[in-house]
């Protein structure tokens, strides 16, 4: 609740005072709170003033606070995951509402409100590249955790994926061992997102949510192929896996790690924390990587409709996403073109440009000796 109710300015009181004021003078049903000091009172006013009642949220008034929470000061859009936590943290009050009872229905399953600068076109020079993206992962791999010896290397794979194979972070924390085809043909078979919160955010108590894929309609799928880097990487790390497992796990209770405790898809929050540790400057995300493999698509010499379809993407969002890059990538030479358009019988001269100059580079005729 703290988390939500809060103006766009930082408050006076600290978060622990609110909390306990939420809890003893707000939430508390049962008992007559205790009589509150002058402290508190500001504190209860902040939450009357900054609050509705729950009779008093409808789909219009949720789409207009949901366009409140991504949007900062100064207009623009805010971050990905800043609107993801507030979004989840919104549903969590809301399920739980509706499973006491206290509304009728969860009124955000009935608002319409996408966050803008999904769509942001992304500088060229502001994407990690290969070699920055392979340090990342050799420094995550590097770090000891005591409660879990395998965490290290979990991550580090998950890591691997989001820039070898463009997944959303989300959709990495879905996959499981089902979904890895190291065959034949070697691709990720990509079914389901999977997001980790608190319990009380979903109707049956799970401490997860699986999501069909962004962009696609239920039950599609979307297949990625293997390069032969991440092959290298994903081989023995699925090796002892189940069909059904999930590659990347972490406890569900805070507690030091056992084999035998039920576990859960991992939070792409931790996986996030360990990232800001590793890169090179903080300028970037986790997400940035995803940016990364598009532009490994994008100088590779894959068109716009193969990139968007790699990255569940519509063409036109992958175009205006990453216009730079295909500029960029875009061809230096003439020769397919003069190729097509030569006379028939005759071998046309090959041009070549320099790119960002208009120069003709030609070659030079070896003098004829004697």
């Amino acid at each position: 609740m703290e988390f939500l109710v809060q103006p766009k300015m930082r408050n006076q009181h600290s978060r622990q005072l609110k909390r306990k004021v939420a809890q003893e003078y707000v939430c508390k049903t049962l008992g007559a709170p205790p009589i509150a000091t002058q402290e508190q009172q500001e504190v209860i006013d902040f939450y009357k003033k900054y609050s509705l009642r729950l009779n008093e949220l409808d789909p219009a008034t949720i789409e207009n606070l949901l366009e409140y929470l991504g949007t900062k000061i100064d207009g623009t859009s805010t971050s990905n995951n800043y609107y993801r936590r507030k979004h989840q943290a919104l549903n969590q009050v809301l399920e739980f509402a509706y499973r006491k009872r206290y509304i009728v229905e969860n009124p955000l399953l009935r608002a319409t409100y996408t966050l803008e600068n999904d769509s942001e076109e992304v500088p060229v020079d502001a994407v990690l590249d290969p070699d920055q993206c392979r340090q990342i992962t050799a420094k995550m791999r590097a770090r000891k955790t005591r409660h879990d010896p395998n965490q290290a290397n979990a991550i580090a794979t998950f890591t691997s994926i989001s820039w070898l194979a463009g997944l959303r972070p989300s959709e990495v924390a879905g996959l499981r061992k089902r979904d890895i085809k190291l065959g034949k043909n070697k691709e990720i078979v990509l079914r389901k997102a999977a997001v980790a919160i608190k319990k009380s955010a979903t109707p049956n108590n799970q401490p997860y949510v699986e999501k069909g894929l962004k962009g696609r309609k239920p039950g599609q799928e979307r297949v990625i192929p293997i390069n032969s880097e991440l092959e290298k990487i994903l081989t023995p790390y699925v090796a002892n896996l189940q069909p059904n497992e999930f590659l990347f796990t972490e406890p569900e209770k805070k507690t030091p790690f056992l084999s035998g405790y039920k576990k859960k898809p991992i939070s792409t929050e931790l996986v996030a924390s360990w990232f800001e540790k590793a890169r090179p400057s903080k300028d970037f995300t986790l997400y940035d990587l995803r940016h990364t493999n598009a532009t490994i698509l994008i100088y590779s010499g894959y068109n716009v409709i193969e990139v968007a379809k790699r990255l569940g993407h519509s063409p036109a969002v992958c175009l205006k996403v990453y216009t730079h890059a295909f500029r960029q990538a875009e061809g230096i030479t003439t020769e397919k073109e003069d190729t097509f358009l030569a006379p028939k019988g005759k071998t046309p001269s090959t041009k070549k440009r320099n790119s960002g100059s208009k120069k003709i580079i030609k070659k030079k005729t070896p003098k004829k000796r004697g």
